[in-house]
C-alpha cells in the first residue's frame, strides 16, 4: 500500500482515495544529530517551562510533588513500551510510536 506521503512526494495525491485513518502519514526520520540534539533541548525547554508555569500558578510543595510523580510516571510507561515491551515481552517487535503500542495491545487483546 502506498502511503500519502508517497504519493505528495512523487507530485501526485488524490486525497479523495485516502479517507481519514486508512494509512499513515509518515515522516522522513530524522537522522542530522544537531537536529535531533535540538529537539531533545526543545522538549527539555517546553517541559521545564510548562512544569514553571504550573507551579508559578499556585505555588505548593503539593503540586510540585504531584506534578514530579506524574511526570516521573509517565517516563516509566514510555521505558515500559519502548523498551521493556520490545526487549523481553516481544524481541522481534518494534514499536513505531506510541500509537502503535496501543494497537499492539488491542491486537494482543482481540487474540486472547
Amino acid at each position: 500500500m502506498t502511503t500519502l506521503f508517497a504519493r505528495v512526494r512523487d507530485g501526485f495525491c488524490d486525497l479523495a482515495k485516502f479517507p481519514p485513518f486508512a494509512t499513515v502519514l509518515s515522516m522522513p526520520d530524522l537522522t542530522d544529530p544537531r537536529v535531533i540534539k535540538l529537539k531533545g533541548l526543545l522538549l527539555l525547554f517546553l517541559g521545564l517551562l510548562s512544569a514553571g508555569l504550573l507551579i508559578a500558578e499556585a505555588p505548593s510543595l503539593r503540586r510540585v510533588a504531584l506534578l514530579a510523580v506524574a511526570i516521573w510516571s509517565f517516563c516509566r510507561f514510555y521505558y515500559f513500551a519502548f523498551y521493556v515491551i520490545e526487549r523481553y515481552v516481544e524481541p522481534g517487535y518494534r514499536f513505531a510510536g506510541l500509537w502503535a503500542f496501543a494497537r499492539y495491545l488491542l491486537q494482543r487483546r482481540t487474540k486472547n
